[in-house]
C-alpha cells in the first residue's frame, strides 16, 4: 500500500537551524524598517511566523539578533581567508593571489546585499550608539582583515602600500555597491561585481616586471 503524502495544509516542519535562520532573515527586514530602537521582538517573531519565546530561545536579547544579523554575513566571508593562509614556505603565484582575492570579494559582496541597509541603520543612528557599534563590531572586523592581508604579504611580489586604506577602500566599495543596487533596484551580479572589485583592488598592488 503506497505510503501516504503530507496531509493537505500541513506545513513542512523546520530544523532548528532553518528557523533560527528565518528568525534571522526576518529580523533585517523588521530592523531595516524601525532601526533598532523601534523594532520590537514581537515585531520580528510576527515576520518569523514564530512567537516570541521561540524568538528568545535561539536569542537573548534583541541587540544580541540585530549583530548576528548584521556582523555574522561578514565574519563568515573573513572566515575564509584564514582557512587559505599561506604556510611559512609558501610562494603565492599572481594567479593565486587574484583567485583568493576574488573570491574573498565575491563572498564580501554576498554578505553585503545581506546587511548593507542594517549597517546604515547602525552607523547613522544616534552618536552613542553608532560609535559603540563601529568599536565594538565594525572596527575589530577591518582590524581582523588587515591582519590577515599582512600575513599574506610576504609571500606575493606586490607595490608598497597601506593595508589599513586597501581593506577599508575594498570595504566600503563592495557596501556602497550592495546599497546602491537596493535604492536603484537592480540587482548585483555577484560574479561580475567580484571581478571588477578585485581588478579594482589588485591592479594597483602587483609589482610588474619592469
Amino acid at each position: 500500500m503506497p505510503g501516504k503524502g503530507p496531509a493537505k495544509g500541513s506545513r513542512t516542519r523546520l530544523s532548528s537551524d532553518e528557523r533560527k535562520d528565518k528568525i534571522v532573515e526576518a529580523a533585517r527586514e523588521v530592523f531595516v524598517k524601525y532601526g533598532l530602537a523601534g523594532a520590537r521582538t514581537r515585531d520580528i517573531a510576527e515576520a518569523a511566523g514564530v512567537n516570541e519565546a521561540l524568538l528568545y530561545r535561539h536569542f537573548r536579547s534583541k541587540e544580541e539578533l540585530f549583530e548576528v544579523a548584521v556582523v555574522g554575513p561578514l565574519e563568515d566571508a573573513t572566515a575564509w581567508l584564514v582557512q587559505v593562509l599561506p604556510g611559512p614556505e609558501d610562494d603565492l603565484s599572481e594567479e593565486t593571489v587574484h583567485q583568493r582575492m576574488r573570491q574573498h570579494m565575491l563572498n564580501t559582496i554576498r554578505a553585503m546585499d545581506e546587511v548593507a541597509p542594517l549597517l546604515g541603520v547602525m552607523l547613522f543612528s544616534d552618536e552613542v550608539t553608532a560609535s559603540t557599534f563601529y568599536k565594538e563590531r565594525v572596527e575589530p572586523h577591518l582590524a581582523e582583515l588587515k591582519r590577515i592581508l599582512e600575513l599574506n604579504l610576504p609571500h606575493w611580489r606586490h607595490r608598497d602600500f597601506d593595508p589599513e586604506l586597501v581593506i577599508q577602500a575594498a570595504f566600503g566599495a563592495a557596501w556602497f555597491r550592495a546599497i546602491n543596487a537596493r535604492f536603484t533596484g537592480r540587482p548585483l551580479d555577484f560574479e561580475a561585481e567580484a571581478d571588477q572589485l578585485t581588478a579594482l583592488v589588485l591592479d594597483g598592488l602587483q609589482l610588474r616586471e619592469q
